[in-house]
């Protein structure tokens, strides 16, 4: 958490850099702004010790009660939900009651005990686990309430984060920057009657666009019954949110056109076989990747309309990698067909974006409390400030040595306060908005 320097007040004119590289002879590595988890990836990101996201809120006996959510990728919830963790979980019974029997033989995780503590479930098949970094999901295909007799009718179970409807995460904030997200994950029980049945278990990072308002899930395999399939986007109207959603799959494996696989990533699994063995994965976006991703789903919504982008939703996405939002996380597994039971569990999910050749260092999202911002003397910032602000950092205000103005605003507050509002592109905004509240 972020404090506020004694009580020392301090003025910040905005026009300042964002992000400004140091003219130092010394060795220059990359930098890191973690939107979620600890630090410690591969890049060479300092270890931390936070798990459950920049407010660390920790995750244990208890939390998952009114922590549970409904409806998928593709509905409402948890995306407008406060900023944390959730078990979100889609056509299947309520995950409304504590379950006193460990469900780590379904889905291969532990937990302290007692084990109601850490799980909820349906009571009739489906139960949810979390404890620390540590989620799991046990799905029944056969329970009352599951629905999953296709790949247009999927069960499924997740642990999501939302990141709250008032932040302003841009992952492809400057030049040359790329997200990266990585997790732990091991299918423990793959059940299933026929050949039509599949189940896998995904990675995936929701994104806004905003320019359209429409929402991008980006979705990478980590195992699956059928393998690694080609690249493929859709795109579709979204009645839950009234707005177009398109979705894209890739894989964590070398040569795939929308993700690029990182050293020590586990490749994509494949098969029934695999249950029972964990892996780590972990991959980057980068606005290359992105710029693919989006012009194959362009490329579907301009074939579904005669060559032109339609001027109803989904209509074509912006193809500037910077004015994408990132509003959560998913990690978990789905299945359909004749499966009778899938379980598998998750640990050490991290989301972080990469600017390389500037100042090595950790840069945590500025995640000052409304109450603060509040107190803070700051000069209201519209929507067209936040799309200059985004502008601006796309015309090169980081990674390129050159400084760009934000301005005109000015902040007077505690020191600690002012410096995070310099310290992060989105903060500003972010706590503009607290401030309407």
């Amino acid at each position: 958490m972020l404090q506020g320097g004694g009580g020392r007040l301090a003025v910040l004119l905005l026009a300042v850099a964002m992000l400004v590289v140091p003219a130092s002879a010394s060795a220059v590595g990359p930098r890191f702004t973690v939107w979620y988890g600890s630090g410690g990836g591969d890049e060479g990101a300092p270890a931390g010790s936070c798990w459950e996201g920049p407010s660390c809120v920790a995750v244990g006996a208890g939390y998952l009660s009114g922590h549970v959510t409904t409806g998928g990728g593709t509905g409402a919830e948890p995306w407008t939900s406060h900023y944390g963790d959730y078990c979100n979980y889609y056509r299947l019974s309520p995950l409304d009651a504590g379950i006193a029997d460990s469900l780590g033989d379904l889905t291969g995780l532990t937990t302290p005990t007692p084990d109601s503590s850490y799980q909820l479930g349906s009571q009739t098949g489906s139960g949810c686990e979390a404890s620390g970094d540590r989620w799991a999901e046990a799905i029944s295909g056969t329970e009352p309430g599951a629905d999953c007799s296709d790949v247009a009718q999927v069960c499924g179970m997740q642990h999501s984060v939302s990141f709250g409807e008032a932040r302003y995460y841009l992952p492809w904030y400057a030049p040359r920057a790329y997200l990266i997200l990585a997790s732990s994950y091991e299918p423990a029980v793959f059940r299933y009657s026929a050949s039509n049945s599949n189940g896998w278990g995904y990675l995936c990072a929701l994104l806004e666009d905003t320019t359209t308002g429409q929402r991008l899930e980006y979705c990478l395999n980590e195992w699956s019954s059928w393998g690694a399939a080609p690249d493929g986007v859709s795109a579709f109207p979204d009645p839950y949110i009234d707005q177009g959603f398109a979705n894209v799959q890739t894989n964590f494996d070398p040569g795939t056109r929308f993700a690029t696989e990182e050293p020590g990533s586990h490749d994509t699994i494949a098969g029934p076989g695999a249950v029972g063995a964990g892996h780590t994965y972990e991959a980057a976006i980068t606005s290359a990747d992105l710029d693919r991703a989006v012009a194959g789903v362009n490329a579907q919504i301009e074939g579904e309309d005669g060559g032109t982008c339609p001027a109803r939703q989904p209509t074509c996405y912006s193809t500037a990698p910077g004015g994408y939002q990132l509003i959560g996380l998913e990690n978990g597994q789905e299945m359909w067909g004749d499966v009778t039971y899938l379980g598998g569990n998750e640990a050490g999910l991290w989301a972080a974006t990469v600017v390389p050749g500037t100042e090595s260092h950790l840069v945590a999202p500025a995640h000052i409390p409304a109450k603060r911002c509040r107190d803070l003397s700051i000069t209201p910032l519209s929507r067209a400030d936040a799309r200059r602000l985004t502008s601006s950092l796309l015309a090169g205000a980081a990674g390129d040595g050159a400084s760009k103005p934000l301005g005109p605003a000015v902040v007077t507050g505690p020191a600690g306060d002012v410096a995070a509002l310099a310290g992060d592109p989105g903060a500003l905004w972010r706590c503009a908005q607290d401030r309407r509240r």
